[in-house]
């Protein structure tokens, strides 16, 4: 999400579902995965599950609503206070009164945001009247909790990967200063005195099992 190069806002992604088991709406959807790091994790975070993905989650449609703002009064003149074309066009993306994006957040342990969970859960109850036959689930409630407990594990499993690639990078970058090489040479995985890649997939292996139960 964000805006890009023109002068335009970026929507990670834009879908028209059963809300709550509502009737179809509209929704803009901004996919954020969150790194371990001081900036988006803090000290007393660690007594309070999911309390930094909430934030990140709070944030995010102030942060969207903010460039949208911007591009109106840069583009349409509009003054502080007034609603200009953009602002106005995303809160028509707002259900019962709430934020015009959805957060869909993922935390470096797993943990996901309040929107995403929603989300999960409104593709999962669609899914299920829909394939509760082709499943041969005795219930629609059998469909819907398979349905869930298999988009759990997909996007948990992209998420992870996501993060094993910026290990891997990190390793890199660490290991040659440059992820290319020392002093502009280049580097191979079968450099015999260290192989990042290696290590990298150590903590892939172990991130994985000890967050999922998952063996390699």
């Amino acid at each position: 999400g964000g805006v890009g190069r023109r002068p335009g806002p970026k929507v990670d992604l834009y879908a028209e579902y059963d809300h709550k088991g509502g009737r179809a709406v509209p929704r803009l959807l901004e996919l954020k995965t969150m790194a371990f790091c001081r900036t988006r994790y803090r000290d007393t975070d660690g007594n309070y599950p999911g309390r930094a993905v909430g934030r990140r989650a709070d944030s995010l449609p102030v942060e969207r609503m903010a460039e949208l703002i911007k591009i109106d009064r840069d583009f349409f003149h509009t003054t502080p206070g007034q609603t200009g074309p953009m602002q106005a066009r995303a809160q028509t993306f707002c259900t019962a009164g709430g934020p015009a994006f959805a957060a869909l957040v993922i935390g470096a342990f797993g943990e996901w945001s309040d929107d995403l969970e929603s989300f999960v859960g409104d593709l999962a109850s669609m899914g299920a009247r829909a394939l509760q036959a082709r499943m041969g689930a005795p219930s629609a409630a059998q469909a819907r909790s398979t349905l869930l407990w298999k988009m759990r594990q997909e996007i948990g499993m992209c998420a992870l990967r996501g993060h094993a690639k910026v290990i891997i990078a990190r390793a890199r970058l660490e290991r040659t200063g440059t992820g290319t090489g020392n002093g502009g040479g280049t580097r191979t995985d079968s450099d015999d005195d260290g192989n990042p890649d290696e290590w990298a997939e150590g903590a892939y292996h172990l991130r994985r099992e000890t967050r999922f139960g998952i063996g390699a």
